[in-house]
């Protein structure tokens, strides 16, 4: 028996393993930076709204302070406007009321006119308030800083030279001359001293108690006079308070 020997038959094959490319994507920035984003625009609208929260406040208390000052402006202007309050005289007689600017229409008025070798003048509103007439007004030309005596009187003719045709004081109840605060002793004529500033000016916010306007009844002081004296009325002195001359004089008309 004859053996053969074959020839070998391994090839050698190529390699089948390849490399693959790699797989892996680069996601874009702003995919990654996206809740960031949000967080910050939630940021900024929250500081806006504060922001504008805190000008609004601030507006509002500028508007509050702007309208304040206005009305402290006027209060400051009412407090040195004459109002309805009493003041004593410095020679501490009776109380001197300033003008209250009551602005209800006068039922009567008067001008008085200085007597003779006198400068006294002003002009007087007379307002009926019930039993009683208020007196408001100025009388200017008077000695500084003195009281003075300022009365109703009985008959309205101021044409004597001294106004003694005035009469004796206004008194339809026949009492004694008296203080116009002591009830049911003084004249219906009877009236508060008025004080003449450093000018010779005073204002006049007066009352006759016990009087009427326009109605007709013996109390009524439509055509009577009013008399301004030199002095102050001592509310004492019998009939008239010993307030000297008569400075000025008129008729109460309507």
């Amino acid at each position: 028996m004859t053996r053969i020997a074959l020839p070998s038959t391994r090839i050698a094959l190529p390699s089948t393993r390849t490399a693959l490319p790699s797989t892996r994507i680069a996601m874009p920035p702003t995919c990654t930076s996206l809740p960031r984003a949000r967080f910050a625009l939630r940021l900024f609208c929250v500081t806006m709204l504060v922001t504008l929260t805190a000008c609004g406040r601030k507006d509002e208390a500028t508007q509050a302070t702007d309208s304040a000052a206005p009305a402290a402006e006027q209060s400051a202007d009412a407090a040195t406007q004459p109002g309805a309050t009493e003041e004593t005289s410095p020679q501490g007689s009776a109380p001197q009321r300033t003008a209250s600017g009551e602005g209800a229409a006068p039922g009567a008025h008067v001008t008085l006119a200085p007597t003779q070798g006198n400068k006294a003048a002003g002009e007087l509103a007379f307002y009926s308030e019930g039993n009683s007439v208020r007196v408001s007004g100025q009388v200017t030309g008077l000695k500084a800083g003195t009281d003075h005596a300022i009365h109703i009187h009985e008959k309205g003719d101021c044409r004597a030279a001294d106004a003694s045709s005035a009469g004796d004081h206004f008194n339809p109840t026949s009492r004694q001359h008296g203080h116009p605060d002591t009830p049911e002793q003084h004249h219906s004529g009877d009236m508060y001293n008025v004080y003449a500033d450093d000018k010779g000016n005073a204002m006049v916010e007066n009352r006759a108690s016990e009087a009427t306007l326009g109605d007709g009844a013996p109390t009524d002081v439509i055509g009577k006079s009013v008399v301004v004296h030199e002095k102050g009325d001592d509310y004492k002195t019998q009939p008239a308070g010993d307030s000297g001359k008569r400075l000025a004089c008129g008729v109460i008309q309507q």
